[in-house]
């Protein structure tokens, strides 16, 4: 009798968002992959070439992308709804609920829909947080390099500052003065005209 061959495909983890609770450790950082159909490919060839730094951090997208990256690099993917079915949206909760660190946003330039004030939104408010995102694979492999090795270490370093003051182990006070050593720490050319802390 021949052995029937099984293969296990990636998981693919659809939950909403106060459901999310995976956590690899406070080194990594949740990445939110988004790709219009005309950039699908185009992600997963990206996403393929960087699976290794992928892999080291939470990996959410919207449905079908997700669904295809998990499959094409074997990555765990929270996914959430296809873009058109709010998935977009969802995303941009987390981003403005500071629970995204950075967004892979794969845009066909030329693509203009009832969708683009989502996405117009998207961009807004990782604008309005600091949320490093790239609409091109330029962009993207930057990001991605910069965060391979340490350029994105301040983002990392006031969240787990962030997490502390909202769990009541240290005061506001303490929280600015965590803030102020870290921008001195890891952006010291930016200390200066940053926004002065109270």
């Amino acid at each position: 009798m021949e052995k029937s061959v099984f293969v296990k495909k990636p998981p693919c983890i659809i939950r909403h968002p106060q459901h999310y609770t995976e956590n690899k450790g406070e080194n990594t950082m949740t990445i939110a992959i988004l790709a219009h159909d005309s950039r699908k490919e185009l992600a997963l060839q990206f996403c393929t070439a960087y699976s290794a730094i992928l892999s080291k951090n939470v990996v959410i997208a919207t449905g079908t992308t997700g669904r295809m990256l998990a499959q094409t690099t074997g990555l765990p993917v929270h996914c959430y709804l296809s873009g058109k079915l709010g998935g977009v949206q969802q995303i941009t909760s987390r981003v403005a609920c500071d629970e995204v660190d950075l967004v892979l946003f794969f845009r066909d330039p030329l693509k203009v829909d009832a969708s683009s004030l989502n996405e117009q939104n998207l961009l807004r408010l990782c604008d309005m947080h600091g949320v490093p995102i790239a609409t091109n694979i330029a962009t993207a492999e930057v990001l991605l390099r910069g965060l391979d090795q340490g350029d994105l270490d301040y983002r990392r370093a006031q969240t787990i500052a962030k997490k502390m003051l909202d769990d009541g182990l240290i005061s506001v006070a303490e929280f600015n003065k965590l803030t102020a050593i870290n921008r001195e720490t890891f952006s010291p050319l930016f200390a200066e005209i940053m926004p002065k802390i109270p």
